[in-house]
């Protein structure tokens, strides 16, 4: 049991949602990797995509795809070059 009151299974890969954050995707940047993101101002998805596939950018998904899906972010997660989370159920 999670200390919010949630379970979850760390050795699965699961972890609890950031209580009171209201964060639905998180990304974290490695060294130099925002500055290589922001620095292309004309086309940043594209360079975002190539953090991401580098692993200079992680990427974290805290809602359900019908969450997301809600949340009307399924097409910026498309845009990123990632499939609209089609592993998950």
């Amino acid at each position: 049991m999670a200390e919010d009151g949630g379970s979850h299974d760390r050795a699965a890969g699961h972890l609890p949602r950031p209580v009171g954050l209201g964060v639905d995707l998180l990304f974290l940047a490695g060294d130099c990797a925002l500055e290589a993101v922001l620095a292309r101002a004309e086309h940043p998805l594209g360079e975002m995509k190539r953090q991401l596939r580098a692993a200079r950018v992680q990427f974290f998904v805290f809602r359900t795809k019908h969450e997301l899906r809600d949340l009307g972010y399924e097409d910026f997660v498309e845009a990123l070059g990632l499939p609209f989370l089609g592993a998950c159920r």
